[in-house]
C-alpha cells in the first residue's frame, strides 16, 4: 500500500484500476466547480447551498461569512488545479490524492460533531 501512496518516482504511469482513476476526474471536476460556485455566487454560497440564514444577521457578520466561503473556495480552487495537474502530468499520485480526499472529508465530519 505504501509503494501506490508513495511512488519511487512520480510519472504519468497509473498502474492501478481504471475506475478510481475516473472516478477521480468527477471529483475533481465536482471541486473546481464547487470552488467557482463559492468565489463568484453573491451569498459565497453560504445560503444558498449551506442554507446558513444570512438575513438573520447583519450586514457586516454576514459579509463575513460570505468572505470566509469565498476564501474557502479559492482554497478548493487551488486543490482543484493540483487535482488537474495530477490528472494531466502525474496519475501515479492519484492513491496519495484520494488519501487527502478521505483525510479532509473525514476531518470535516469530525469538526461538525
Amino acid at each position: 500500500m505504501i509503494k501506490y501512496l508513495f511512488p519511487n518516482s512520480i510519472d504519468n504511469d497509473y498502474k492501478g484500476n481504471k475506475a478510481p482513476m475516473y472516478l477521480f476526474y468527477l471529483v475533481t471536476a465536482f471541486t473546481v466547480i464547487r470552488s467557482i460556485i463559492h468565489l463568484v455566487s453573491p451569498d459565497g454560497g453560504a445560503q444558498s447551498i449551506a442554507t446558513i440564514p444570512l438575513h438573520l444577521y447583519s450586514k457586516e457578520a454576514s459579509d463575513t461569512i460570505i468572505h470566509m466561503f469565498a476564501e474557502w473556495g479559492l482554497s478548493q480552487l487551488l486543490f482543484g488545479l493540483f487535482y488537474i495537474v495530477v490528472l494531466i502530468k502525474y496519475k501515479n499520485l492519484i492513491p496519495l490524492m484520494y488519501l487527502f480526499l478521505v483525510l479532509e472529508y473525514s476531518t470535516r465530519l469530525l469538526l461538525s460533531l
